[in-house]
């Protein structure tokens, strides 16, 4: 009778001759890396009994360091993380290409929370993060010193409400609320996916337009470009639901907003660049940049469209690899990137102008020991020669700019 029960096997690797010696090869592999991980750990472990039978003292004072409750959830996490990673690599050997990224994405958020519940015990990232926050009486004579009564009491509740095996579960989950979307998500999520409306100088970016579940913080790209803005979202596409709150406290007179990011005004009929469009300019050089790489990323289109119409097919694929990064600004760029800039700019002198120009914008607020005059003749000069570069679009955002006010 034929077998019809599940039997699952690995694929032969190329190294191996057949099934069975790439059977006993992992075996021997295992046995290797448990005999090497006993010595160490042995080793380790060997070496603290020992120390620890010598300077019993030196380790009393250094446990009265040590915080319980972080070091539980800090456990958790590495297991949780190991047993993820150990998902990722049984798929890649079964060829599940979609478990493999969402195994090692878990990896990544759980690696995330570890470095975090790590760092929130150093006083100098505390100071140094933590300027200007509130130190009030709450804050000294509440937080502070009973900053571990809320975890209890939070723990008492949980017991109460669920029992004790479900309300154990529901406050574990909660302990790692915080640390998970903290620093798994907004710290490691929103610097490599999304989108970035704002070229600001780090790697961060926008989740989704949408900041709900964490407070805004979906917006992480809008909060790094203006860090003191009550509101992070920028766009009119984009929700903060923190800034709602805050505005339903302004109404009751809970809440004063200081400051939000600066918005462009205009003047109209406006044809010289004075020191008020100076200071404008420089308030709003993230806006200024923004729109500037829409205008590249329009250009960069047009030259591609223009090569595929004249059948120049090979610029055309040159040009058409840098769809992706062309826009971004040449200091983020990779060496392989860096080398292919020259080509695309000999298919194109348009291109060109538009990167030299958008260089030279930049490098206005970046000249930190130039004087306001001086920096007022470099915008006067850039306007004019985007208006003798014989290129609309480039003529069309000098005028713009001159307007700033």
């Amino acid at each position: 009778m034929a077998d019809h029960g599940h039997t699952e096997t690995l694929a032969l690797r190329v190294q191996f001759d057949s099934a069975a010696q790439q059977k006993d090869a992992s075996q021997l592999g295992m046995w290797i890396f448990l005999i090497t991980e006993i010595m160490f750990f042995g080793g380790m472990f060997a070496c603290y009994t020992v120390y620890r039978n010598w300077y019993p003292e030196v380790f009393a004072i250094a446990s009265s360091s040590l915080n319980a409750v972080l070091g539980a959830i800090n456990t958790c996490v590495l297991l949780l993380s190991s047993f993820t990673m150990v998902m990722a690599v049984r798929a890649g050997q079964l060829g599940q290409q979609k478990m493999i990224v969402i195994f090692l994405i878990l990896t990544l958020l759980f690696g995330g929370v570890f470095l975090y519940v790590k760092e929130s015990r150093k006083r100098e990232t505390l100071e140094r993060y933590g300027h200007g926050t509130p130190d009030d009486w709450l804050e000294r004579r509440v937080y502070t010193p009973l900053h571990k009564f809320g975890i209890v009491l939070m723990l008492g509740i949980d017991l109460a409400l669920f029992g004790p095996l479900p309300g154990a579960l529901v406050w574990g989950a909660q302990m790692l609320w915080i640390p998970f979307w903290a620093a798994g998500v907004i710290n490691g999520v929103g610097h490599c996916l999304g989108y970035r409306s704002f070229a600001c100088n780090d790697a961060s970016t926008n989740i989704v337009p949408w900041g709900i579940l964490i407070g805004g913080e979906e917006l992480h790209n809008n909060h790094h470009t203006f860090a003191t803005s009550a509101k992070l979202s920028n766009k009119w596409y984009e929700f903060d639901i923190g800034w709602m709150y805050i505005r339903m406290m302004q109404a009751v007179g809970l809440a004063k907003v200081k400051k939000v990011a600066p918005t462009p005004r205009l003047a109209k009929g406006k044809l010289v660049a004075d020191h008020e469009t100076l200071q404008a300019v420089l308030s709003n050089r993230y806006e200024v940049m923004a729109r500037y790489a829409k205008a590249v990323k329009l250009a960069y289109r047009q030259e591609l469209a223009h090569l595929k119409e004249v059948g120049e097919r090979e610029k055309y694929k040159v040009m058409r690899g840098a769809r992706k990064w062309f826009d971004k600004e040449e200091a983020s760029l990779n060496e392989p990137q860096k080398r292919q800039l020259p080509q695309i700019f000999a298919n194109s002198q348009k291109l060109r102008t538009y990167i030299e120009l958008r260089n030279e914008l930049a490098a206005i607020w970046e000249r930190s020991s130039a004087s306001r005059e001086q920096l007022l003749t470099q915008l006067q000069d850039w306007c004019h020669r985007a208006e003798q570069s014989g290129i609309k679009a480039l003529q069309e955002f000098a005028s713009r700019l001159r307007r700033y006010a």
